[in-house]
């Protein structure tokens, strides 16, 4: 993290293609889940390891059309300090009373941590964690039954970040992706 405000990089312009957006599956943990998580050294935004404690596990959100459509990060200008906001949107079609108990009710008070896989998966950035600073928090929830599947709308917001992306990352893709599907549920 960069307190100081001062650039240590080239700003540079680049023509290659990239990939936008988010990959269908993410990773959503109870941020109270949490045993232990491991930096890379000399890093405060990048992530190698994610400990749960005995027994817990994340939870797959599975997308469909436009992944996560609506997640994005936006400067917060303050009159004392600057910081990031980071938001995650997701739709789910699950109905029923077990869904509302086990999900959508838990949704209304939890904090949360998300890891979502870009797209585009360059250098040490194909893995993204949101809600690692200050956890993510319900900003919104709706229920649009005029929709086919009765589809509900989430809104999780991070407030008040010192960094604009923490990333997920172990020696290589592979190995990252091995260490993210860890986290989900076994099938």
């Amino acid at each position: 993290m960069n307190c100081d405000g001062i650039i240590a990089k080239n700003i540079g312009k680049t023509c290659a293609a990239h990939a936008t957006g988010y990959e269908k599956v993410a990773c959503l943990i109870n941020k109270a889940d949490i045993e232990s998580v491991t930096f890379v050294s000399q890093k405060t935004n990048l992530i190698s390891a994610i400990t749960l404690k005995t027994g817990k596990t994340g939870y797959m959100i599975k997308q469909f059309g436009k992944s996560f459509n609506g997640t994005k990060t936006e400067a917060v200008v303050g009159d004392f300090g600057n910081s990031w906001n980071k938001t995650l949107q997701f739709v789910s079609c699950e109905v029923g009373s077990a869904n509302a108990e086990d999900l959508y009710d838990a949704l209304l008070n939890g904090e949360f941590i998300c890891i979502v896989e870009n797209k585009d998966k360059g250098e040490d950035g194909a893995f993204e964690i949101i809600g690692y600073e200050t956890g993510l928090k319900l900003a919104t929830g709706a229920k649009d039954n005029s929709l086919v599947g009765q589809r509900w709308t989430f809104t999780l917001v991070e407030e008040g970040c010192m960094s604009s992306e923490i990333a997920f990352w172990s020696t290589d893709y592979a190995t990252t992706k091995t260490a993210f599907e860890a986290l989900l549920p076994s099938a």
